[in-house]
């Protein structure tokens, strides 16, 4: 709140620079909004606060039934929160049954080749690694992919572990606070649906 000239309280809402990068970049309003969703819904979770990273996980899905493609890794990542609180109701036997149906579709979908992928370069702070990114900009391309792709392997693992009750062998949410790209292209898109799954560590 902020006071006009004649000194009256008035209401000032500052832009949100993040959403107007994103938009910038060439995202949506929803891909921003989806994975702002999925990371509260986390960090309640981290906050033993269940019902409001419920309904945070129940806004993301709706958000991506609307406006995601069944065949986005990011619409697996909605159902499979959506999965995990049946599973903290007390509806183990259908969220098992679930878990082991986004298992078989995350094997099909975790596939990609890097010339499918929008991957943007990376804001370097000299000439030097400017230069050398843009000369092996194909190999790097390559090596950003190999890396997303396991990724990928690993969140299907632990998609596998929650099917069977199981332990995951990989952090996700946690592991997500350090890997989240500054750059709004395919990469950070794919790393938030590989780690903001529910559910882990």
């Amino acid at each position: 709140m902020t006071m006009n000239r004649s000194g009256q309280p008035t209401l000032a809402f500052k832009p949100d620079q993040e959403l107007q990068a994103a938009i910038k970049s060439g995202w949506k309003p929803s891909d921003l909004r989806w994975e702002r969703l999925q990371e509260k819904g986390n960090m309640r979770l981290e906050e033993d606060r269940f019902v409001s990273a419920a309904l945070n996980f129940l806004i993301a899905r709706i958000l991506a039934g609307m406006f995601f493609q069944s065949t986005d890794l990011r619409f697996l990542t909605s159902q499979s929160n959506i999965t995990f609180t049946l599973n903290r109701l007390g509806y183990r036997k259908m969220a098992c049954r679930s878990y082991r149906k986004l298992v078989n579709r995350w094997k099909e979908l975790g596939s990609f080749d890097h010339m499918d992928l929008e991957i943007k370069p990376r804001g370097r702070s000299s000439l030097f690694h400017v230069r050398m990114e843009a000369l092996h900009w194909d190999q790097y391309r390559q090596n950003v992919t190999s890396r997303l792709q396991k990724f990928t392997e690993e969140t299907g693992q632990c998609l596998d572990c929650f099917a069977r009750e199981q332990e995951i062998p990989h952090r996700l949410f946690s592991r997500w606070k350090g890997e989240k790209y500054p750059i709004f292209d395919d990469t950070r898109k794919i790393l938030g649906a590989c780690l903001l799954i529910a559910g882990g560590r």
